[in-house]
């Protein structure tokens, strides 16, 4: 599949570990009507992976597509323990941020799901009015104060093959919903999916 990030560097925040992202995925994507947007489990979503949850399209195409959940919060970790993890040494960085769940794919690969108001020189993908990377610097601005407003650092990620996602459409287990980073970003994650089904009826 020619979607996502050939070349970005992975960051395994749970295992301690920095793995090279999928070689499969490349920079460059066709923007369509998924990519950008949100996708919403219906109720009757039967995998228990995907039950109410909310993912970020991040890319699209007939070759397949890729998601990452932004509504399934995991554990709260310190700046200084993640780069401990990373054997990368900020021994003057103060602070905390929450590692969500991505998705089932590649659970050892890290990203960043972020606001544009702050962008690397190199190793991101814009999708829609959000960009996504991998690289570890973006943590390192992050946790100097001088990253991204809004941003979620996302392990693994959800993942379809080519035409998977449109039958699963098809079927009714997904909803489509416009972007919204005050929904994306939502201090409660536990309120996103409620919130983006009452947004989808507003769209009707």
């Amino acid at each position: 599949m020619d979607v996502i990030m050939r070349g970005l560097l992975g960051v395994a925040v749970a295992a301690g570990l920095i793995t090279a992202a999928p070689s499969r995925w490349s920079s460059t994507a066709a923007a369509d009507e998924l990519t950008g947007r949100l996708l919403v489990a219906m109720p009757k979503m039967a995998d228990p992976t995907f039950s109410q949850s909310v993912i970020y399209m991040v890319a699209h195409d007939d070759s397949g597509s890729l998601g990452v959940i932004v509504n399934e919060p995991v554990k709260e970790v310190s700046f200084a323990e993640l780069f401990e993890l990373m054997r990368q040494s900020h021994p003057d960085l103060a602070g905390k941020l929450t590692v969500h769940f991505g998705g089932p794919v590649e659970p050892r690969i890290g990203f960043v799901l972020h606001s544009k108001d702050f962008m690397l020189a190199q190793h991101e993908l814009a999708a829609g009015d959000m960009a996504v990377t991998t690289d570890p610097e973006m943590l390192a601005a992050i946790a100097a104060g001088r990253g991204p407003a809004k941003y979620i650092v996302i392990l693994g990620y959800a993942g379809w093959g080519p035409g998977q996602l449109e039958m699963e459409m098809q079927q009714g287990d997904w909803l489509v919903v416009p972007s919204d980073p005050d929904l994306i970003f939502a201090p409660d994650p536990k309120q996103i999916w409620q919130r983006a089904l009452a947004k989808y009826q507003t769209t009707l």
